[in-house]
C-alpha cells in the first residue's frame, strides 16, 4: 500500500479538527502499521491502530464517552459504517469509502512540504488560492511560490497543485462554529512550522480579504505561548503608537484570534531601518521601566536553560563538543551580570524578523508576539539583525560585526542609549545569552534538527567568542 500521509500528520489532523481529543485511533492496512506507529510527536494524545474494523468498532463501543478523532487509511471497508457514526466521532477518511448519513461532510485539499508532511489545508471547493494569507513571502523564492499558485488556480490547474485531498464526517466542526460569524467567510489552514512551539493558524477571509487569524495551540506546551501573546497584545492596546501597528487579539476557548495588520502595500523588509528603531523606540517610551535583573523571571527561563543545557543530552546530530563550547561560553557570560542590579527593560516582541512583520511607507506591522516579555532595549533590534543576516543572508561573522557597529552609531538608537541610560554592549551581550540558551537548550532535543539550527548555532558560537574575548581584554 502507497503510504497516504505521513506518520506525524496523524496527531497533527486530529488536533486541528477536534482540539479536545487526547485519543485518535487509526484504521489502516497491515503492511502500513510499521511506518504509520513511527510517530514522533504525538501532540499530548494516545494512538492506537486497527487493521480488523471489528476490533475498532468495539473499542469505539467501548469510549462512547470520550472525544475520539477516527483517521482511515485503509482502502478497502466493509463494515455498516452508519450504525457506528456518532455525534462525538469525527472521522477523516482518506479512502472515501466511508458513506455517512449525515449530510455534513466537508472536503479538503492539501500541499506538502518537501518531506511529504502536510502544511496547508484548504477547503475543496474553494477557486483562490487563500492559504496564502498564511504565507509572508520575504524573498524572491516566496515571490516565486506565490506567483505560481495564484496564476495556477486562475486557470483551473488547482488540481495539479494539491497533495492530495481527505473529508471530514461530523456533526459540526470546531472551524465552522467560528466561520459561520462571517459573511461569505472561507478559511484556510496552516499546519505549523515543526519544533517546539508548532501551533496551526487558520486564515478567516471575508470578502476578498483576510481578516483575521485563529492561533490554535497543538500541545499544552504552547498553550503557554499562546496564552503569553493574548496577554501581550491586550496589554499593549492601552497605549498609542505612531510607527507601532499590532492585532487586536480575542481569546477563543484555548485558541487567540488575532486580526490582520497587513498593509495594503508591503515595502522589502529585508533589513532593520529608520522605521524599525522608531517603532522599537515608541515602544521603550511607553513600557519602560527599571527593573532588579536577578528578581525578574527573564532571568530565571536563563539559569534554567543554562541548567539544562548542561544535563540533557543531545538526541540529533548536533556536535557535542559545539554544545559543550556554547555552553562554557553562556557561562562565562551570564558571569558578567552577577555584579549588575538593575536593567532598563521594556515589552519586547521577542522574535522579531522579517517574517514576524511587515514594512510599509509609515509604519511596521508586528504580528506573532508569543515570545514577548520584559527584556533590556534593544533586544528586538539585534534578534533582526542576526536572523535575517544568518538566515536570509547567509553573511560572515564579520558582517554582522559591522552591521553591530552601525548599529550603534545610529542617531535613533543614540537618542535610546541615552534617554534610558542604556550600556550598548551590556544589552547586546544579554541578547547573546539569552536568545542563545533559550534555543540551544531546544535545539538539543528537537529530534529532527534541520539545516538552518546548525547555521544559528555555528554563528552564535562565534559571536560568544568573540563577545567573551573582548570582556577579557577589557579586565
Amino acid at each position: 500500500m502507497k503510504n497516504t500521509i505521513q506518520a506525524n500528520d496523524i496527531p497533527l489532523l486530529a488536533k486541528i479538527f477536534n482540539p479536545a481529543t487526547d485519543l485518535v485511533f487509526v484504521l489502516t492496512n497491515v503492511e502500513s502499521v510499521e511506518f504509520y506507529k513511527k510517530i514522533r510527536d504525538k501532540l499530548d494524545g494516545e494512538i492506537q491502530f486497527f487493521i480488523k474494523e471489528t476490533d475498532l468498532k468495539k473499542a469505539l463501543d467501548k469510549k462512547q464517552d470520550r472525544e475520539v478523532v477516527l483517521i482511515n487509511l485503509k482502502n478497502e471497508l466493509s463494515l455498516n459504517w452508519s450504525e457506528i457514526i456518532a455525534a462525538r466521532l469525527i472521522i477523516i477518511d482518506f479512502s472515501r469509502t466511508i458513506k455517512p448519513t449525515t449530510d455534513t461532510i466537508y472536503e479538503f485539499d492539501f500541499i506538502n512540504n518537501r518531506d511529504k508532511t502536510i502544511r496547508w489545508i484548504y477547503e475543496a471547493k474553494q477557486q483562490k488560492p487563500i492559504f496564502l494569507n498564511l504565507y509572508n513571502a520575504s524573498g524572491w523564492k516566496g515571490q516565486l511560490f506565490k506567483t505560481i499558485f495564484k496564476i495556477g488556480f486562475g486557470l483551473k490547474l488547482k488540481k495539479w497543485l494539491k497533495s492530495g485531498r481527505f473529508r471530514v464526517i461530523a456533526n459540526q466542526l470546531f472551524l465552522e462554529e467560528i466561520n459561520q460569524g462571517l459573511t461569505n467567510g472561507r478559511y484556510a489552514i496552516f499546519t505549523g512550522t515543526v519544533g517546539v512551539n508548532r501551533k496551526a493558524v487558520i486564515s478567516y477571509e471575508e470578502g476578498g480579504k483576510a481578516t483575521q487569524f485563529l492561533k490554535m495551540p497543538l500541545t499544552k506546551k504552547v498553550q503557554k505561548l499562546v496564552d503569553r501573546e493574548a496577554f501581550y497584545l491586550t496589554t499593549l492596546q492601552k497605549y498609542k503608537f505612531d510607527k507601532l501597528s499590532i492585532p487586536i487579539a480575542e481569546k477563543i476557548g484555548d485558541s487567540v484570534m488575532v486580526s490582520n495588520v497587513k498593509p495594503n502595500k508591503c515595502l522589502i523588509n529585508n533589513s532593520l531601518g529608520e522605521i524599525h528603531l522608531l517603532a522599537l523606540k515608541e515602544l521603550y517610551d511607553q513600557t519602560t521601566t527599571t527593573e532588579i535583573l536577578n528578581t525578574t523571571s527573564i532571568w530565571k527561563t536563563i539559569q534554567d536553560d543554562l541548567a539544562n543545557i548542561a544535563k540533557a543530552g543531545i538526541i540529533n546530530d548536533l556536535s557535542k563538543e559545539k554544545a559543550q563550547n556554547v555552553h562554557h561560553l553562556l557561562s562565562l557570560l551570564a558571569d558578567q551580570f552577577d555584579g549588575i542590579d538593575a536593567l532598563p527593560m521594556a515589552i519586547s516582541h521577542g522574535d522579531l524578523t522579517p517574517w514576524n512583520s511587515y514594512l510599509s511607507d509609515q509604519k511596521l506591522q508586528v504580528y506573532d508576539w508569543e515570545l514577548a516579555g520584559r527584556l533590556p532595549l534593544l533586544y528586538d533590534a539585534f534578534h533582526f539583525i542576526f536572523q535575517t543576516s544568518i538566515l536570509v543572508d547567509r553573511l560572515p561573522f564579520a558582517a554582522i560585526q559591522l552591521k553591530l557597529v552601525n548599529l550603534e552609531k545610529d542617531p535613533i538608537v543614540q537618542a535610546i542609549v541615552v534617554d534610558f541610560d542604556v550600556d550598548f554592549q551590556q544589552v547586546y551581550h544579554f541578547y547573546l545569552l539569552r536568545n542563545t540558551s533559550y534555543y540551544l537548550s531546544r535545539y538539543m532535543q528537537q529530534e529532527d534538527l534541520h539545516m538552518q539550527a546548525h547555521w544559528l548555532v555555528e554563528m552564535w558560537e562565534m559571536a560568544l567568542t568573540d563577545a567573551c574575548d573582548k570582556i577579557k581584554t577589557v579586565a
